[in-house]
């Protein structure tokens, strides 16, 4: 498998469209060969994976100017690519806010086309759950190909012309031409890899390429081939209007957190580079557990008009992921302070324990990724999409108003959350940080059906939340570091390292606790939630 980061500027274009001279702009540009290309798209019958913004296609390409056999439908006996493209959870910062810009991690594997790849599979596996994997549309393509070389002769980006005809789905015989900027960085052609090491685009080299590709015609923001040749709008199904009854409020949120959760599932699963599935990045740990405990909280606030047996058995199915997810997000915390902590005398000592760090956080995502699989968790999944289309609701009337109910909902966590607050016990910020958690997760929830007040409500919910959270975290990672500094393999010089580390994360958290108390209890005696009663 490899991967990389695609970066990208798409241009609808007329078929009789005359691309501009742009060795004004970039300098030297390169007549690269051409290439006819034949793609087949695959998906779920529903289209399970267009609907989080991913495509799956094998692609064939034949270099050279001649004409191929026609295939009409995609020779998948021949030797190709595959390719997964996913949503990049961050845009780049030339490329964001710019209009037709996009960009999205490919995985790619060189095979035929007799079956989808096992590690594609692996990775969409919790969207496509008892679904087939299908082809959905072929194309085939002429494409011409343009290298920009920069400073140095350094190329930099490549302009994609492509000539398309839909040989096969909705709108077969459809004709069309789309023209690509694609930046080059760690995935270059062939060609470019030839005349040197692709450097970076500079803003201004982009931004002067894509205002002359607009000034002589070309329309930027040019949608998704599969979704012109799929018949679809080209944008992913945007978040369903609640509406104002009960089963259209609390289905939308349902289906946004299911949504939210998938996204999460299929990140989980990317393996790495060398196809290790067991390093989930810290980023995408932090979106799983944020998604997982928004979904929780959801089901625990509406428990009073949900299925119990439903919803119970839901909540119950996600505990052990919640856990392994909060394993591992301590487990990163630690590694953190020990970077940011460190001092540089102790560097070689430092480099070993995070190294045994490592080691264990390695093994707890092995954990989580035997979790994906297990049977529990795959149940839970088909729970989560029997409520995208109906929420279960019992012992309400699922055509009123759903604003009473919501917030009977949020009233009920802002009383929890005020206990915790008030309460004197020892160590109850674990607790606290929870129960501020849901009520800002709920309170946002409700904010679009009950107005201003209640997102007031949930930042200053969240507030609180994150403030207790830096706590437990502190003292989470603390108590981890000594396990580790008396563990009998531990030299003492690393074990020195780590208790010293240990010292100073129980020390802000011991300065940090008091405040987060205090912001607690002033919130709690605040009329935040006044409106509520």
């Amino acid at each position: 498998m490899e991967t990389h980061l695609e970066r990208e500027y798409k241009f609808d274009v007329d078929p009789g469209f005359d691309p501009p001279d742009l060795r004004p702009v970039v300098g030297r540009t390169e007549r690269l060969p051409q290439q006819r290309l034949t793609t087949t798209y695959y998906d779920t019958p529903d289209l399970a994976l267009w609907e989080q913004g991913i495509t799956l296609r094998f692609r064939v390409e034949v270099s050279g100017d001649g004409p191929p056999e026609d295939d009409r439908t995609g020779d998948r006996a021949r030797a190709g690519k595959w390719t997964l493209k996913l949503p990049a959870m961050d845009a780049g910062a030339e490329a964001a806010g710019s209009e037709g810009s996009g960009d999205r991690w490919e995985l790619t594997w060189k095979a035929d086309g007799a079956r989808v790849p096992d590690q594609a599979v692996a990775v969409v596996c919790g969207l496509v759950r008892n679904q087939t994997l299908q082809p959905v549309v072929v194309l085939q393509a002429t494409r011409r190909r343009l290298l920009l070389q920069g400073a140095a002769d350094r190329p930099w980006g490549e302009i994609d012309d492509d000539l398309v005809e839909v040989t096969s789905g909705a709108r077969q015989g459809l004709r069309f031409r789309q023209m690509e900027l694609e930046l080059l960085g760690d995935a270059e052609p062939a060609e470019a890899a030839a005349a040197g090491t692709a450097g970076v685009a500079d803003v201004a080299d982009v931004a002067e390429v894509v205002d002359a590709l607009r000034r002589a015609g070309a329309a930027p923001g040019g949608g998704s081939k599969f979704a012109l040749a799929a018949g679809l709008d080209g944008s992913r199904p945007g978040p369903a209007d609640g509406g104002g009854s009960l089963r259209q409020v609390v289905g939308a949120i349902l289906r946004a957190d299911a949504n939210r959760w998938l996204e999460a599932d299929y990140r989980l699963r990317v393996p790495a580079g060398d196809g290790d599935p067991g390093r989930p990045d810290p980023a995408v740990v932090q979106l799983a557990l944020g998604a997982l405990r928004q979904w929780r909280a959801h089901l625990g606030a509406f428990e009073q008009g949900l299925d119990p047996v439903w919803s119970r058995h839901l909540r119950a199915d996600l505990a052990r992921l919640e856990e392994l997810l909060e394993v591992l997000r301590i487990e990163d915390a630690v590694l953190q302070l020990v970077v940011d902590h460190a001092d540089p005398d102790d560097a070689e000592q430092a480099a070993e324990l995070r190294g045994l760090l490592s080691a264990d956080r390695h093994l707890g995502a092995l954990d989580l990724v035997e979790e994906l699989q297990s049977a529990p968790y795959q149940e839970a999944l088909g729970r989560m999409a029997a409520s995208r289309h109906a929420p279960p609701l019992i012992g309400v009337d699922p055509d009123g108003r759903a604003a009473p109910f919501l917030r009977a909902a949020l009233a009920t966590r802002w009383r929890r959350a005020r206990r915790s607050a008030r309460s004197s016990v020892a160590g109850t910020e674990a607790t606290g940080a929870k129960r501020f958690g849901r009520l800002a997760d709920t309170a946002r929830a409700c904010e679009p059906h009950l107005g201003r007040r209640a997102g007031r409500l949930a930042s200053a919910a969240q507030e609180v939340s994150d403030a207790l959270t830096d706590v437990v975290d502190a003292r989470a990672a603390a108590h981890r570091l000594r396990e580790t500094a008396l563990h009998p393999a531990v030299t003492p010089a690393v074990a020195f390292v780590a208790g010293r580390v240990a010292g100073r994360a129980e020390a802000g958290a011991s300065r940090r606790a008091d405040r987060a108390r205090r912001a607690a209890t002033r919130l709690s005696r605040r009329h935040a939630a006044a409106w509520l009663d």
